[in-house]
């Protein structure tokens, strides 16, 4: 995927709504990874299948080895690197239909058309115009779902069962999780629709630990040490890549094979610890700074850690050379711009900083949440801010932007964003209108209007009419909507008049963003 400068790492739908390039990014095949035929072979019977599921805990190689899949057969995919933010469903279904139509360009999706002001109870509908698009397409194509263990929204589970209910012929559903996701999974066993790929195939064999440790990270260990690596790790990938990165700077590589003992989460802070013990103070602190962070590039880093302004930090060189040193950072594009780090391996660096640096966390999460807004990335900016426990940010955030996020789809996250400031913001008339907005997509019309007087009530407070005509004109038309959703036509004109009066010199949308 070739971009533009204004472009790179982010996209703009016509409506406003910025989405991460990053989540379709499919993860780089390195070059000296470990081949793999057996689980080509079991993911290829897949073909005439109507989902793969490849289901392991963190750090089994599940998303390496579906992106050396398709590497491999060069199917024709799309990728989806989902997060807790997607348990939205018109946020899923827009980065569904914009994976789908990023990899079938020809696809006719019209994804302006098809999301722009989509309400809740219209997306079955914009799905099932989606299928019909899909069952246009003749070649075969798959659909890749990577972290679905991050989803819990039922709607956003229900709209992918009704997907794979409905699949045409020729199209196919990965899941890459940690979990079982709450899909009819016996159903698709008894039809024959369902390959299972699970941890216990996916852990390397005495072959693959031997070509990784001995060809890849050069240890060259013995029969015995090999057998006793093996019979510690059970073939878990992340722990055998720890464990070799502790082995190069070993001095008696056999003294730490015999005490290499212990389970899964002792194993993985001990082999982090030594890994981190002998990185230089500045990569230790870049690493643990920036690991609050889902993806990363180069300038977000600069932003966010804490330097000493007389040593400046690259962050795009340090990426590199932290990639170059096998240190669990993994490239998200072809141009080495995107990364993020191994779950894993982020979780242990998230402990130690809360450890070390307690006071720090609320202040780095403060600089993404300005980097991400900066950038046009609304929802990733309120979370850090959220994050960092900083009500009136994200009270400033969703009055200043709450209105593409309203047309952005994103109803389920600024309901959620708005319970968790209420109590900071009982005077604050924007977020009432907000909320009232949200009661009248979601059709609760008889708590609508309390909300809506409620902002009346503070809008006529002194000092508080600073944007009185933008507003008004706000209630005026979600008056208007409910109006006409409740079937009264001349109430619907009223507040309709009311909203063009107050409207006529605010545009609601350029107001957002010019703040």
């Amino acid at each position: 995927m070739t971009l533009g400068e204004e472009e790179k790492g982010q996209v703009k739908l016509n409506q406003g709504k910025h989405l991460l390039l990053t989540k379709f990014y499919v993860p780089v095949v390195r070059p000296d990874q470990v081949f793999r035929p057996r689980l080509i072979n079991l993911l290829n019977q897949g073909a005439d299948k109507s989902l793969v599921l490849v289901s392991a805990p963190a750090g089994y190689g599940k998303s390496t080895l579906v992106s050396r899949w398709l590497k491999e057969t060069g199917i024709p995919s799309a990728w989806l690197s989902l997060d807790a933010g997607d348990n939205d469903p018109t946020r899923f279904l827009q980065y569904l239909v914009t994976a789908i139509q990023s990899a079938q360009p020809n696809s006719g999706l019209d994804l302006s058309a098809m999301l722009q002001g989509v309400q809740p109870a219209q997306l079955e509908n914009v799905l099932n115009l989606l299928m019909n698009e899909l069952a246009a397409i003749s070649n075969p194509f798959t659909l890749i779902l990577d972290d679905f263990h991050l989803i819990n929204s039922v709607a956003v589970i229900n709209m992918v069962n009704y997907l794979l209910e409905h699949l045409p012929s020729q199209k196919h559903l990965v899941i890459i999780t940690r979990i079982d996701p709450p899909l009819p999974l016996s159903r698709l066993r008894v039809r024959n629709q369902l390959v299972d790929i699970r941890a216990e195939q996916l852990r390397f064999t005495h072959d693959e630990i031997t070509a990784f440790l001995n060809d890849v990270m050069g240890l060259k260990l013995s029969v015995e040490d090999l057998a006793a690596i093996e019979t510690r790790t059970e073939g878990w990938i992340a722990s055998l890549q720890l464990a070799a990165l502790s082995m190069q700077s070993s001095k008696d590589i056999h003294g730490f094979v015999a005490a290499f003992t212990g389970s899964h989460h002792y194993v993985m802070d001990y082999l982090v610890e030594e890994v981190l013990r002998i990185q230089p103070k500045k990569v230790g602190d870049f690493l643990m700074q920036t690991s609050i962070l889902d993806h990363i590039c180069g300038l977000l880093c600069e932003s966010v850690i804490n330097v000493d302004p007389d040593e400046p930090v690259d962050g795009q060189a340090m990426l590199e050379s932290l990639e170059k040193m096998n240190l669990f950072v993994i490239p998200l594009d072809n141009e080495r711009r995107w990364y993020r780090y191994h779950h894993l391996f982020a979780d242990v660096l998230r402990k130690r900083l809360e450890q070390q640096y307690p006071r720090l966390l609320p202040e780095l999460h403060q600089r993404a949440s300005a980097w991400y807004e900066q950038n046009g990335l609304i929802p990733e900016a309120i979370r850090h801010s959220l994050t960092a426990g900083d009500q009136g940010r994200v009270i400033q955030l969703i009055e200043k932007n709450g209105p593409l996020l309203l047309i952005g789809g994103e109803l389920a996250n600024l309901s959620n964003w708005i319970k968790a400031v209420e109590s900071h913001s009982q005077m604050r008339p924007w977020i009432h209108i907000m909320k009232a907005w949200l009661f009248v997509l979601a059709g609760k019309h008889e708590q609508t209007e309390e909300v809506f007087q409620t902002a009346d009530k503070l809008i006529s407070s002194p000092g508080v009419n600073k944007e009185f005509n933008a507003m008004q004109g706000a209630i005026a038309t979600g008056r208007s909507y409910q109006s006409f959703m409740n079937g009264d036509i001349n109430q619907t004109a009223v507040f309709a008049r009311q909203g063009v009066e107050y409207l006529t010199d605010v545009d609601l949308i350029s107001r957002s963003i010019r703040r």
